[in-house]
C-alpha cells in the first residue's frame, strides 16, 4: 500500500493516503471522490481509444484500499460514475457482489446522472 499519514482533527483520526483517499478511523470509513467509473466505455463510444484496463485498474485500486483499511463504510464524495450506463456499470455491479457487507454512501456529483433506483440497488 502506498504511504499514508495519520492526521488528528478535532479528536478524529484521519489517515491521508497517497492513493487519493482518506481513511476515517473513528468511523471505520474510507472516503474517496471522482472515481468516474465507466469513463473508458464512455470515451470509446465517442471514438476515443481508451483501453478497458483503465477501468479494471480503477476497481483493483479501490479493492486494494478496501482490503488494506477494511472499512465498514465507503463514502464517495461525488462522481462515482462518469456518465450514462454502459457495460462497465454491469462490471461494477458484479464487483459489488463481492463486498455485500460494505455500506456505500454517495454524495452525488455532476457526473452521477444514473437513476436513484440504480444507485439504491448498487
Amino acid at each position: 500500500m502506498a504511504s499514508h499519514q495519520k492526521f488528528i482533527l478535532k479528536q478524529q483520526a484521519l489517515w491521508l493516503c497517497a492513493e487519493r483517499c482518506i481513511y476515517w478511523e473513528n468511523e471505520n470509513a474510507l472516503i474517496l471522490s471522482d472515481l468516474h467509473l465507466g469513463k473508458a466505455g464512455h470515451f470509446r463510444k465517442s471514438g476515443i481509444g481508451v483501453p478497458q484496463t483503465v477501468y479494471k485498474e480503477d476497481l483493483q485500486r479501490l479493492f486494494s484500499l478496501i482490503q488494506f483499511y477494511k472499512p465498514a463504510k465507503l463514502i464517495i464524495v461525488g462522481d462515482l460514475f462518469h456518465s450514462a450506463a454502459n457495460n462497465e456499470m454491469n462490471l461494477f455491479l458484479k464487483w459489488r457482489k463481492d463486498l455485500p457487507d460494505l455500506k456505500i454512501e454517495l454524495v452525488k456529483g455532476n457526473h452521477d446522472i444514473l437513476s436513484n433506483k440504480f444507485y439504491n440497488t448498487a
